[in-house]
């Protein structure tokens, strides 16, 4: 059966996924590091805020709000540091930690 969260769920996880994943957005953009386990390890700490941030609950919403936020967070870094565009690899990280960030609130 599935969980409906409060207002202050939603909010919180949306922010808790937007600070971490901005944060884990500077670090991989500013140092250039491109590692699958990296990008394992920053989906999984994203994924674990968000779920805190929602006090514990989980499902499709949660999930939704995980991927959005981990996507918007991982951009807006590139944008401050003026990169614009973005190579293949980049993308296929972001992918993974969406997907990652999304999976571990699924259920």
């Amino acid at each position: 059966m599935l969980r409906q969260g409060y207002s202050y769920q939603y909010a919180g996880a949306a922010l808790a996924g937007l600070g971490v994943s901005f944060t884990a957005g500077l670090v991989l953009f500013t140092i250039r590091i491109s590692s699958f386990i990296i990008a394992i390890v920053a989906g999984l700490l994203i994924g674990e805020a968000v779920r805190r941030g929602a006090r514990g609950n989980r499902g499709p919403t949660f999930a939704a709000i995980a991927a959005v936020s981990t996507l918007v967070g991982l951009l807006i870094p590139m944008l401050f540091m003026g990169h614009f565009g973005l190579s293949p690899v980049s993308i296929v990280y972001m992918l993974i930690v969406t997907g990652i960030a999304a999976y571990r609130l699924n259920g």
